[in-house]
């Protein structure tokens, strides 16, 4: 399957990710978002590539491109070596080596296991014997090799024994992402690991408070998530939680308006502080990532970093927010080899490959234009395996309807089909209205 070899496929990878002589800072650390899956430094073999892709991740991490010459002082290789190696890489062949790095890390693994079985068998006793050997696989790590199964035969079983398992866990009552207005839930009735779902609506129609919704009521019933925000500053979805949250106490809660812009009385202090402590019962299950400014590449080393710590912790990132694509940084050299809508479709393209790595769902937010029309969508919307649109006409005042509909289309794992919404600007809060089709 892989006729690279371990030794050309490790130098390649470690070694095309240098940044060379005059390369910009970001076009180099681009390379880290073509990678098809996450190589972690024990995938590869070779001690002193090894440290030096430590190196070279560790400074990704805090947005430095590893030069030959940083390379060198943290490693001890000889510059010119590195710089000369580097040059001779194939950037556009750094996702094979990757791939070709993993499969042979799971390769290594499989025989290390298989010796550790032999050896098993013939020391220990039988009914011993078993035990140690089903606890000496549970250690292998498949990873993306279990995408790699070939025949349809194989494919079937796995499919069956998937749905088996979803069929299960349903019955058991189990928590998954779905959305707080619930007839969605009916037209999307299972989001799956890796897909995207893209959110889309006109200026001001409230993109941002649907997906801050859906965020806060997912991490309420226990899912781990994140929220990429590139407009509204920590504080201000602070505050646009705790308005959400005052539902609770009807038409007494405090509003946002009197939160952003009034001196609050002490029964109004107190309804804050309730909030405060219900919000703090979900733990950090919810982490809010404020990235104004940041490129789409950036995006996705944190959360590649994010997704790896709670993978090690043992509770898996579940779904990821990005609000929103329009905002994303472009690089100027991004621009003018694409354009700017093409550079979109790149970056929401990027999203998706994310996700399908890390097994989190994306909820991707885009502008459309103010006609209602598409704008800048149609490459994402080709990406997603559903589209949601938010949709609220706009009045003679030049205010918003606060009555709309929420259109789900382009679904590929569901219904398509329309639903009568109402935002309310008061508590920034969508909900589903009695007549709801």
């Amino acid at each position: 399957m892989v006729h690279i070899s371990q030794q050309e496929s490790e130098r390649s990878l470690v070694f095309g990710l240098i940044r060379r002589p005059g390369e910009d800072v970001d076009e180099a650390l681009e390379r880290f978002a073509t990678l098809p899956q996450a190589i972690e430094p024990e995938d590869i073999a070779d001690p002193q590539l090894r440290k030096l892709y430590e190196v070279i991740m560790d400074n990704a991490f805090h947005d430095l491109a590893t030069s030959s010459r940083l390379a060198s002082q943290a490693t001890g290789i000889d510059e010119f070596e590195i710089s000369e190696a580097a040059a001779d890489v194939d950037l556009a062949a750094i996702p094979v080596y990757a791939q070709a790095v993993g499969y042979h890390s799971r390769r290594r693994q499989i025989d290390g296991a298989a010796r550790d079985i032999t050896d098993i068998a013939q020391k220990e006793k039988p009914d011993r014997a078993l035990d140690r050997m089903q606890e000496r696989l549970s250690d292998v790590s498949l990873g993306a090799e279990r995408e790699r199964i070939s025949t349809l035969l194989a494919q079937s079983d796995a499919g069956r024994a998937a749905l088996q398992a979803r069929q299960n866990s349903m019955r058991g009552g189990e928590i998954r992402v779905t959305f707080p207005i619930p007839d969605m839930n009916e037209l999307l009735p299972y989001l799956l690991p890796g897909q995207m779902v893209l959110i889309t609506g006109q200026t001001k129609v409230g993109k941002s408070s649907f997906a801050s919704q859906l965020f806060d009521y997912n991490v309420r019933r226990g899912m781990r998530g994140l929220y990429f925000h590139f407009e509204d500053t920590p504080e201000v979805m602070d505050l646009r939680r705790i308005a959400r949250l005052m539902t609770a106490y009807g038409t007494n809660g405090v509003t946002l308006r009197q939160l952003l812009g009034e001196v609050l009385n002490d029964r109004q202090q107190e309804m804050v502080e309730e909030v405060r402590r219900s919000i703090a019962t979900w733990g950090d299950l919810g982490k809010e990532i404020y990235c104004a400014g940041w490129s789409m590449e950036k995006v996705v080393r944190i959360w590649l970093r994010e997704c790896t710590k709670a993978r090690v912790m043992g509770d898996p990132v579940r779904f990821v927010v990005v609000d929103y694509l329009n905002k994303a940084e472009l690089h100027p050299k991004k621009l003018k080899n694409y354009g700017l809508f093409a550079a979109r479709g790149r970056d929401a393209e990027l999203v998706k490959r994310t996700a399908e790595a890390t097994g989190a769902i994306a909820f991707l937010v885009q502008q459309e234009g103010i006609d209602g029309n598409p704008y800048e969508t149609k490459q994402s919307a080709q990406k997603s395996q559903a589209w949601v649109s938010l949709v609220r006409e706009r009045l003679d005042t030049y205010a918003l309807d606060l009555e709309g509909k929420v259109i789900v289309k382009n679904a590929n794992m569901g219904k398509t089909g329309s639903i009568r919404v109402a935002f309310d600007p008061t508590w920034m809060s969508w909900r589903q209205t009695k007549n709801h089709r």
